[in-house]
């Protein structure tokens, strides 16, 4: 009976240490669980931020090619003009 006894507080110890472990490893795993799904959040984000530099991009892009159509439409007004110009001063067309 000695010895049952002995034995079974044995057990009780190794049992409190395994739970013990266990309560350490659902913890772990519930942090890991947080991290991962703050990583994913942050790879959303990181998403959605490339989407909208991406969107960016193209807008100044655009406003870009318009100002260069500008630009070009406005020279080819003033040498027009010019040739207009070089027209009624001299009478003759530009060669």
């Amino acid at each position: 009976i000695k010895y049952f006894s002995v034995a079974f507080k044995y057990f009780s110890v190794a049992f409190k240490y395994f739970s013990v472990a266990f309560e350490f490893l659902s913890v772990a795993f519930k942090c890991f669980s947080v991290a991962f799904e703050f990583l994913s959040a942050m790879q959303k984000y990181f998403s959605a931020m490339q989407k909208y530099f991406s969107a960016v991009q193209k807008y100044f892009s655009a406003v870009q090619k318009y100002f260069c159509i500008v630009k070009e439409g406005n020279q080819a007004k003033r040498i027009q003009k010019f040739a207009g110009d070089r027209r009624t001063d001299r009478g003759n067309v530009l060669s």
